[in-house]
Parts: structure tokens; sequence; C-alpha cells
């Protein structure tokens, strides 16, 4: 529960930033852009090979207040001369955009979908995922609470909006 507690911190901190109820808007204008390679494992195999692209540039707030002449965004798109309309949340930027919007709802719906989770071990007292017999007593003993039904059914839908949101995030531009 309390890596849902972290995750939605700051899932709900992102999302404001995200929609415009938290952050500086601004402009960074791309000076230069590199790719970060990196491997899941530490056996460089190619198909644990990632890559993550990385603009630099100089970030000026919509009224004046701040510039930032060197500060990074991902982007597989940005090229060096661009402008981009970005969000600063004093410890990065956020694009601004629908797929900053979903990936950012999608971390806020995970966590809640953790936490409700959680709350039904909780309050049952089972691990469902440790044997076959404890997991059907899982699911009985929610049967059993008053709203477990409904605890266990918001769960799945957060997590499936959560995966349609991670989803929704790469195809957006």
């Amino acid at each position: 529960m309390l890596l849902g507690l972290g995750i939605g911190f700051f899932g709900v901190q992102s999302l404001a930033t995200a929609v415009g109820l938290a952050g500086t808007p601004g402009t960074l204008t791309v000076a230069d852009c590199r790719v970060d390679v990196y491997y899941v494992d530490g056996d460089h195999e190619p198909e644990d090979r990632r890559e993550t692209r990385r603009c630099r540039g100089r970030f000026a707030a919509a009224d004046g207040s701040t510039a930032d002449p060197g500060h990074e965004l991902a982007s597989d798109t940005a090229q060096r001369g661009d402008r981009i309309a970005v969000r600063d949340d004093g410890t990065r930027y956020l694009q601004v955009g629908a797929a900053s919007i979903a990936m950012t709802a999608a971390i806020v719906l995970t966590s809640v979908s953790m936490l409700l989770m959680g709350t039904l071990f909780l309050a049952t007292g089972h691990q469902p995922f440790a044997r076959l017999v404890r997991h059907v007593q899982f699911w009985e003993a929610i049967r059993k609470l008053r709203y477990g039904p409904a605890v266990l059914w918001t769960a799945i839908g957060a997590m499936l909006l959560g995966v349609l949101g991670f989803v929704l995030a790469d195809q957006l531009p």
C-alpha cells in the first residue's frame, strides 16, 4: 500500500501539471538532442536494449518570470530549433498535450487500483496469490464484505483504464 501511495502522490502531482493546474507554462527552445541507451538487465542482449531520446534547450516561462538555459525533455520528435510548449513543475518539464495527460492519468489509476487491492488484502486477511485454496478463500471473503465486490470491480476497472491510458499515451502525439 505504501508503494501505491508513493506512486499516487507522484501521479497526482504530475497529472495536475499535465492538465494545467500546477506548474509554470512556457516554451522550451531545443538546442540539441541525444539518445541515451540502456539495457533492462546486465547481459546487454539486443532485445533488452532501450533508448530514450532527450532534448536540451532553453526554457522561458510564458509570463517572462523565469528562464532556464539548460533543461531537458524526453522527446522522440523534437528537432534543433523547435519551440515546444511545456509546463515546469519544479523538477522536470512535461510536454503539453494529450499524451502527457493520458500517461499521468494512467499512473493515478494504477495507484488507485493498487490501493484498493491492498485494502481488500488487509480487510480479508488473505493473500490470493499464495495457493489455489487461498485464492478461493480470498474471493469468498471479498463476497462477504459489504462493499467487497464493488471495491474489487473498481480496482479491476481502474487497472484496465490505467493500461488503456498507457497505450494511448504511447500512440498520441
